[in-house]
């Protein structure tokens, strides 16, 4: 112990002496950046009593941030660090401390995610603007008369300071950085800082009491039966920007309906004036509405100028999530009696009068074979106006590619438009991952959106490479997010081997590989999308199968608390940057919660030790009566057995419906395999009696010239022979009368 003390006060004299001559030899800076991002993730706020909520879930809240600082010469980084709250100076170490690093270089620049620990938002907690108790106070101002029953939520804005101790010495007279016993430590000083800002989303989860009554229905799986959107002003919500100005605040209701208490999370888009359109996702809960519905209702108040402010919400649940139109507001101030003047440029709307609106469909191209890279795709995009003008469109593609045109309309048969112009095009589809498409009416150099939809493509079986370079690697990126071509990895998903299917909380397991063309280790970065990261180094061993020469495998656990999806990315680390191996999700189910026992973590109550089957006492509203609880535990065994034979029977449908669709389509392809060949044979037999058609009446032509010769012939020769009669007559007659004469004599 005396050892110990010694040392720690060596080290302290040394910081204090060091601390005094590092402060005194700051170093001065070119550039200092701290650039801070939300990652939406949510706290959760829950009621231990259902009276009112009372704690903070444990849990974490993350955001991402860029760190930069630039020295001038003969400067130097020593230490730097990340705090919870907004401070400066040395007043920065008694907030608390996130991260840290030596860095004993010239120049610093790194990026990375954080994750802050619930526990650390705390009363005690220095820096922060709304404490742990503050949190749950403002969930309570929203208590309804039978407690905290219903769900609401808010955002809550967190600030962050990067801190660094710098020096003004050369790098090649000082000797090595200096080591550290505990991680993380704040610098020895404070000479700068920034701060910066991430917002949360702060959800108040309703008190939920399950009875056995409750176990008997199975409503199924939750999901979102409709969405709806709600922009509205107030007199009594405006703003102030100066005292002559008031300004209106706009309000954001997006309001969804569900199968049945759960966890609703959806996207909301907002656009307002002429600034870029933003998305951040917001994790509701749907709760009873007293009237046997389920809703979720988001609240969010804007506060601008004079502008136009455009916003949509769609529901993240289902596969296909439900989505409300573009809806818009104008916000106004006034100044006295009248408008504001407003001397800036004033934003214009983006969005199209209510005369025109539009629609987008994305899908494979008609000859595209599904899964199969790289592929066709196709999007068709249609516009319905109350008036024939022809429509300017332009349509962009999230890869780059765009369309311009002109779109003639005509008068629609249906729907409540009156004119209606519609299009295809084509683009190509090279590798898994989210295509987006914004279709947008082109008038006076001005785009106004009609609709905005992407669409999930997903390639299975590449094409073999014929050699064209099309596929180029992006050397021009600072973090190429695909790995060297000699590592690949792959990430497996499932339950843990021992845990109950569908009942929460239970135990998740992440399998990871990594194939590698060397045997050196490869340090790697697991990243899970609730919060939690594990870091090592993988050994390599040689591999057995598969092309890879080299192969080492790893597992992680990790907690299933709730009805959703699971993420996790595994990345290669080198060199200070993270390269993306693998990334995959993996949706888990919650249908038998545990019973709510008053601690943090929601376990089952143990089984009675004894040798027949029962049924927990907790879950029996009177467990002493053997009868009953025997009773509730046949009904829910009868249940079990009705839903499973449910199940069989629709796997079963569902298969000879599709042995039947094979079927029919073996069928058709036949009956049309035999059309066609008919129709060939018909064609070739029209064929061959066409040649002999021809040749019959080649043969009848070449017939009737040779007797047409042989008449010609014969007629010249009768009229040669008579003409040699006539010339021989004379000399005829006067031979008779000679012999006449002759013989009377």
């Amino acid at each position: 112990m005396l050892k110990k003390f010694a040392k720690l006060a060596l080290m302290s004299t040394a910081l204090m002496l060091s601390s005094v001559g590092a402060h005194a030899d700051k170093a001065k800076l070119k550039e200092f950046i701290f650039d801070v991002k939300s990652a939406w993730t949510t706290l959760h706020v829950t009621s231990s009593d259902g009276e009112k909520w009372d704690k903070l879930k444990p849990g974490n809240v993350k955001f991402w941030a860029h760190m930069k600082l630039d020295t001038k010469w003969p400067g130097k980084v020593d230490q730097v660090a990340v705090v919870l709250g907004k401070c400066t100076g040395a007043a920065c170490k008694s907030f608390p401390l996130l991260w840290s690093e030596n860095v004993n270089q010239r120049d610093y620049n790194h990026q990375r995610n954080f994750s802050v620990p619930t526990g650390l938002i705390t009363d005690t907690t220095p820096g922060l603007a709304l404490k742990g108790q503050q949190i749950i106070e403002k969930c309570n101002q929203n208590l309804t008369a039978a407690g905290a029953t219903k769900s609401n939520s808010f955002q809550h804005v967190f600030e962050t300071t990067f801190v660094a101790g710098t020096t003004k010495r050369d790098l090649g007279k000082i000797g090595p950085a200096q080591a550290y016993d505990e991680f993380p430590f704040f610098p020895v000083d404070i000479d700068h800082s920034k701060s910066g800002e991430f917002t949360v989303n702060v959800v108040c989860d309703p008190y939920v009491q399950r009875t056995a009554e409750d176990l008997k229905f199975d409503p199924g799986e939750f999901k979102v039966k409709d969405i709806k959107l709600f922009l509205s002003t107030y007199s009594n919500a405006i703003t102030k920007p100066n005292s002559a100005t008031t300004c209106k605040k706009g309000q954001i209701k997006v309001r969804l309906t569900a199968s049945k208490a759960g966890p609703a999370k959806f996207k909301l888009w907002t656009k307002i004036g002429n600034s870029a359109m933003t998305s951040k996702v917001i994790d509701a809960w749907a709760s009873f509405d007293g009237n046997s519905g389920y809703e979720a209702e988001y609240v969010e108040w804007v506060s601008v100028k004079t502008t136009f402010m455009q916003v949509k919400a769609e529901e993240m649940v289902s596969a296909f999530g439900k989505s409300t139109p573009w809806e818009d507001i104008t916000l106004y101030c006034k100044s006295g009696g009248g408008l504001a003047s407003d001397t800036s440029t004033q934003d214009e709307p983006l969005l199209p009068p209510a005369k025109y609106d539009g629609k987008l469909t994305i899908a494979n191209a008609p000859n595209a074979k599904r899964d199969r890279c790289p592929r066709q795709g196709q999007v068709a995009f249609q516009i319905n106006s109350s008036s024939g003008t022809p429509v300017s469109y332009r349509l962009d593609e999230s890869n780059g590619q765009s369309w311009t045109g002109t779109l003639q309309m005509f008068p629609s048969p249906f729907g409540p438009a009156k004119y209606r112009g519609v299009g295809v095009k084509t683009f190509d589809v090279s590798k898994t991952g989210n295509i987006t498409f914004a279709l947008k009416r082109v008038k006076d150099n001005k785009a106004y959106v009609l609709d905005f939809r992407a669409k999930q493509f997903i390639c299975k079986t590449l094409a073999v490479n014929t050699g064209s370079d099309n596929l180029v690697q992006d050397t021009n990126r600072d973090e190429p997010a695909i790995p060297p071509a000699k590592y690949d990895g792959k990430l497996t998903i499932a339950n843990a081997p021992n845990a109950k299917r569908y009942q929460c909380p239970r135990q998740g397991q992440v399998a990871f590989r990594i194939n590698s063309s060397s045997g050196t280790p490869v340090s790697y970065l697991l990243d899970g999308s609730d919060g939690q990261s594990w870091t090592g180094i993988l050994q390599m061993f040689p591999s057995p199968f598969g092309p890879a020469k080299y192969r080492g495998v790893g597992v992680k656990t990790f907690d299933v608390s709730k009805t959703g999806n699971v993420t996790f990315a595994l990345k290669r680390v080198k060199g200070g940057k993270a390269y993306v191996l693998d990334f995959r999700a993996k949706q888990f189910i919650c249908k038998t919660p545990a019973v709510e026992t008053g601690a943090n973590d929601i376990k089952v109550a143990p089984r009675p030790n004894t040798g027949e089957t029962r049924v927990p006492a907790t879950l029996v509203p009177n467990a002493v009566d053997k009868a009953k609880a025997d009773a509730a535990r046949r009904r829910l065994e009868a249940a079990k057995k009705t839903a499973e034979a449910k199940r069989k029977r629709e796997a079963a449908a569902a298969k000879a419906l599709k042995v039947k669709v094979a079927r029919d389509a073996a069928i058709a392809k036949r009956k049309a395999d035999a059309a066609r060949a008919r129709k060939l044979k018909a064609a070739r037999d029209a064929a061959i009696a066409k040649r002999k058609r021809d040749a019959w009446k080649k043969a009848a032509a070449l017939l009737k010239f040779q007797k047409l010769t042989a008449n010609g012939t014969a007629i010249a020769k009768r009229k040669a022979g008579a003409a040699a009669n006539r010339r021989a007559a004379p000399s005829s007659v006067g031979a008779a009368t000679q012999r006449r004469v002759i013989r009377r004599r």
